[in-house]
C-alpha cells in the first residue's frame, strides 16, 4: 500500500511503515485524542520530531492527525543568530489546525547586543511581524525576548491591526533589562481585545546591575487601563525597592484569576509609603477577583499580602513557599567578587541566592491569621473560599489548627510537599475545623511520614462524604486511601486549575529549512 508523508511530497518507506496498525476498528477521532495525550500540549522540537514519527507509522495514524486541530494549533519556536526565518514552515504546521484558535510561543535567544533600531531586533527584523498577520485565527501569542526594547520595537512596528486587535492572550517576559527608555513599552498600541496578560519582568538583582537603577524601578507602569480591561492576570515580579505589585493591583478591578510571582522577593508594603496610608481599613479591592494563586513567596510576604487585599468573591487560594531558583548565569551573577560593589544597597539578600538546598520555609500562626482577616474582609454572610492549596512550607499542628479555623466554607484541601507534625491528623480540634470538607489531598509528604491517624481528619467513626488522596516523595500516582462520598452526591465546585498535573521535561522548537 502506498503511504503518503504528512507533507504529501513523497511516499513514506516500506521500512517505516512496516508496523501492524490494530488500531482499524478505532475512530480516527479517538486515535488522535491518544495522540494528544501522549504528545506534549506545546509542540516544540522534541513533539514536532514525536508527532512526525506516528505520522509515518501508516496512513490511517496520518488521517487521524490530521484531523485533530489540537496537535497543531500550539507551536513553539526559537528566533537564533540567523538573519532570515522559515516562517512559512511554521505558517503551514499552523494551518493544519483550520479554524481553531492558534497559540505561538516565541523565545528569541539571549542576547546583549544593543538594540536600538527596529531592524537590528530580531523581533522585528526577522519577518516575524508578516508571520503574525499570516497565521489564520492567532489567539495567542508568548514571546520570551532579552530586553524591553525589544518589545518597544514590536509594538511600534506593528502596522495592520487586524491581527494585533484579534489577540485575546498575550504574554511577554523580559529576561534581561527594562531599560529607562523603553520603560514605558505598555503604553505603546497593546492588543484592544486582550482579556488575558502575563507579564515576567527580569529579576530584582538583574535590575540592580542594570545602569539605569533605581530610576527604571520607579519609571516603570503598566498601564491603568490595559489592566481594567483583564480577567486573567499573571505577574513575576521581585523589585523589591519599589511598591509596583500593590499599586498595579489596584486597578484589576475586572479581574477573575490572578497569579503572582515574587520570586523570594520582599512585598513592599511599608506603612509610610504613601500608597498604603491611602488604603482604606477595608483593604486594596478586588471585587471580581475568583482565583489568586501565589508562587515562590516566603510566608511573610503573603503573610502581609493577606491582610492588605479583600476579595469578596473569592472560590481558590492557591499558595506555593517554594524557594526561587534564579535561572540566570550563577557563576556570573553569583560571584561575590562581582556584587560586592553592590552589598550595600538595602534590599539586596545575597542569602536568598546561594547555592545549596532549598530552605524549606515554616508557616506560623501569624499567616493563618492574616488569611482570616483576608476571608473576614468578604463583606458576605455565607463565606466564599471553596479550595486551597498550600505548597512546599512546614507547619506546626497549632499554627494548622489556627489556620484552617476561619475556613469553615473549604471543600478541598490540598497539602503539597509539606512537613507536617507526625500526631498532626490524631489532634481532632484540626480534624473538626473544616465541617463541609469533600477533598482531602496530602501529596509528596516525607516518605517516613505515616498516614495512621489521618482518619480522624476525615470524621473517624463519623460518616462525612470525604476522600482522601496522598502520595509520599518516593511516588508519583496519587491513590485514594479512603473515599466515603455517597453515591448520589455530586461532585463539588473544585478548582480544576489546583489539580497538579504530572510534569514532562520540553525541548525547543527549532526552524530549519526543511
Amino acid at each position: 500500500m502506498s503511504t503518503q508523508s504528512p507533507q504529501g511530497d513523497s511516499p513514506i518507506p516500506r521500512e517505516v511503515t512496516g508496523i501492524t496498525d490494530t488500531t482499524h476498528h478505532i475512530p480516527l477521532e479517538i486515535i488522535g485524542e491518544i495522540f494528544a495525550q501522549f504528545l506534549p500540549p506545546i509542540m516544540d522540537n522534541a513533539g514536532r520530531g514525536e508527532l512526525t514519527k506516528l505520522c509515518l507509522v501508516s496512513k490511517r495514524w496520518n488521517d487521524a492527525a490530521r484531523r485533530s486541530p489540537t496537535l497543531w494549533d500550539n507551536l513553539r519556536i526559537t528566533l537564533g543568530y540567523v538573519a532570515s526565518y522559515p516562517f512559512q514552515n511554521v505558517i503551514e504546521w499552523l494551518s493544519r489546525a483550520g479554524v481553531a484558535p492558534k497559540t505561538l510561543t516565541i523565545f528569541v535567544l539571549p542576547h546583549y547586543m544593543q538594540c536600538e533600531a527596529p531592524k537590528q531586533c530580531r523581533l522585528t527584523g526577522s519577518g516575524l511581524l508578516r508571520l503574525l498577520e499570516e497565521v489564520p485565527v492567532l489567539k495567542q501569542l508568548r514571546i520570551t525576548s532579552t530586553s524591553g526594547r525589544c518589545y518597544r520595537n514590536l509594538l511600534q512596528s506593528i502596522k495592520n491591526r487586524d491581527f494585533w486587535d484579534s489577540l485575546g492572550s498575550l504574554s511577554f517576559a523580559v529576561t534581561g533589562e527594562v531599560p529607562l527608555d523603553a520603560s514605558n513599552f505598555l503604553s505603546l498600541g497593546m492588543p484592544q481585545s486582550l482579556t488575558a496578560f502575563e507579564l515576567h519582568l527580569p529579576g530584582h538583582l538583574l535590575t540592580l546591575l542594570n545602569r539605569d537603577y533605581p530610576t527604571n524601578l520607579t519609571s516603570f507602569q503598566i498601564p491603568p487601563k490595559l489592566l481594567s480591561s483583564l480577567t486573567s492576570f499573571s505577574f513575576r515580579c521581585n523589585w523589591e525597592a519599589s511598591p509596583i505589585i500593590l499599586t498595579t493591583l489596584q486597578h484589576c478591578i475586572n479581574v477573575t484569576t490572578l497569579t503572582l510571582n515574587l520570586e523570594d522577593g520582599r512585598l513592599q508594603c511599608d506603612d509610610s509609603d504613601p500608597f498604603i496610608t491611602s488604603l482604606s481599613p477595608n483593604g486594596l479591592l478586588l471585587p471580581k477577583l475568583q482565583t489568586l494563586r501565589l508562587r515562590q513567596w516566603k510566608p511573610s510576604e503573603a503573610t502581609n499580602l493577606f491582610s492588605l487585599l479583600k476579595a469578596p468573591s473569592i472560590h481558590h487560594v492557591d499558595v506555593s513557599f517554594e524557594r526561587y531558583e534564579a535561572d540566570f548565569d550563577h557563576d556570573q551573577y553569583l560571584d561575590c567578587t562581582y556584587i560586592k560593589a553592590y552589598d550595600e544597597d538595602p534590599y539586596f539578600d545575597c542569602s536568598r541566592i546561594s547555592d545549596g538546598d532549598p530552605v524549606i520555609y515554616e508557616v506560623d500562626e501569624s499567616f493563618g491569621q492574616a488569611l482570616g482577616v483576608f476571608m473576614g474582609r468578604s463583606g458576605s454572610s455565607q463565606p466564599t473560599l471553596r479550595s486551597l492549596r498550600l505548597h512546599y512550607a512546614a507547619i506546626k499542628t497549632p499554627a494548622l489548627s489556627r489556620l484552617l479555623e476561619p475556613l469553615d466554607s473549604l471543600a478541598h484541601l490540598t497539602l503539597d510537599e509539606f512537613d507536617l507534625d507526625d500526631d498532626c491528623f490524631k489532634d481532632s480540634c484540626v480534624a473538626s475545623v473544616l465541617p463541609n470538607l469533600k477533598v482531602l489531598e496530602l501529596l509528596r509528604l516525607p516518605t517516613e511520614y505515616s498516614l495512621e491517624h489521618a482518619d480522624a481528619f476525615t470524621g473517624g467513626e463519623k460518616v462525612r462524604s470525604v476522600t482522601l488522596k496522598a502520595t509520599h516523595r518516593d511516588t508519583e500516582l496519587c491513590c485514594p486511601l479512603h473515599s466515603r462520598r455517597k453515591p448520589q452526591e455530586a461532585q463539588e465546585d473544585i478548582d480544576p486549575s489546583l489539580t497538579i498535573p504530572g510534569s514532562r521535561k520540553m525541548g525547543e522548537f527549532r526552524m530549519a529549512p526543511y
